[in-house]
């Protein structure tokens, strides 16, 4: 085998994971300069605060609007970097190194295997932490590759990436052991204090999160502590508010972004699904999933001879 030639695994910032801002109140939360420890939010200011350093998307080479072709070659650069300490640990031409290339290879296909589309049909993702992340019937896709102890989740719209999901155990602390941690951290990384906000299932926050803006990128941190995790998502602003807006006007005029006919199955029994034709597979099984359509009232007029 040839050996790759350079050396190292890439650490939690070549993963693409940042360090940002502490817990704070009133002006603080606003856009003051982090302070030494993590206070309990309070006052909630209407826009994130503009971090004062950049908020850089890793690692180097991953950027905004790449096709899933082009991550995937990308991470395939990655992942030999991530292998090149295990293969100077075993002999060359030996039986160790032919299971590294196999699990490497299988790494690789596996991320390409991982595309999920967001179509009409329903996907297992939405019984999951990252439903309300994406839309269906929007040209939105999904992947996903687990390495360095981080699953990182990849957002496509139209094929083109605008979002990166980071789940981060806190466990290791290397961004914090808590998730107050976690925002001090970053808070003193990004030379500012992060907007916090709770969880409002009205607005689509099924958790605490804090964030910050530049230019380009929208930086979130989701509280995911009772799974011992912290996310960090990070997000095209421009695309991301785009998407946002078509969501919006979807539900203003009462579309769906699910197919019709699959809503209607997956919304239960207690969603008031009425199948006009429920009572005549009743009459076969024995259960009752509706009542018998009443018959309708006949035209005046009905039923007379000319």
């Amino acid at each position: 085998m040839r050996r790759i030639g350079f050396v190292g695994t890439l650490a939690l910032v070549g993963a693409g994971l940042l360090v940002a801002a502490s817990w704070t109140e009133g002006a603080d939360a606003a856009g003051g300069k982090p302070k030494g420890g993590p206070k309990t939010a309070g006052v909630v200011v209407a826009e994130p605060p503009t971090a004062v350093e950049p908020i850089v998307l890793a690692p180097s080479g991953l950027a905004w609007g790449m096709s899933p072709d082009d991550v995937t070659a990308l991470y395939d650069k990655v992942l030999d970097r991530d292998y090149v300490p295990l293969f100077k640990k075993v002999p060359n031409g030996g039986v160790r190194e032919k299971e590294l290339e196999a699990s490497l290879a299988d790494q690789k296909a596996s991320f390409r295997r991982s595309l999920i589309e967001f179509g009409t049909i329903p996907t297992g993702v939405d019984h999951g932490p990252l439903f309300g992340e994406y839309r269906y019937r929007n040209g939105e896709a999904l992947m996903s590759l687990s390495r360095a102890g981080t699953t990182r989740y990849f957002f496509f719209a139209a094929k083109k990436l605008y979002k990166v999901y980071d789940e981060v155990p806190l466990a290791t602390g290397d961004l914090g052991k808590s998730y107050a941690d976690v925002l001090t951290g970053l808070g003193r990384k990004l030379g500012i204090n992060a907007r916090v906000l709770g969880a409002a299932a009205a607005d689509g926050r099924r958790t605490t999160e804090a964030d910050w803006v530049d230019a380009s990128s929208h930086l979130r941190v989701l509280d995911r502590s009772a799974e011992g995790l912290a996310a960090l998502v990070h997000e095209d602003r421009a695309t991301a508010a785009t998407l946002a807006e078509v969501s919006k006007k979807q539900a203003a005029e009462g579309g769906s972004t699910m197919d019709p006919g699959v809503q209607l199955v997956t919304r239960g029994a207690d969603a008031g699904a009425a199948d006009p034709n429920a009572h005549v597979a009743d009459a076969f099984t024995g259960r009752s999933h509706a009542p018998r359509p009443a018959a309708s009232s006949a035209p005046k007029g009905a039923g007379k001879k000319n």
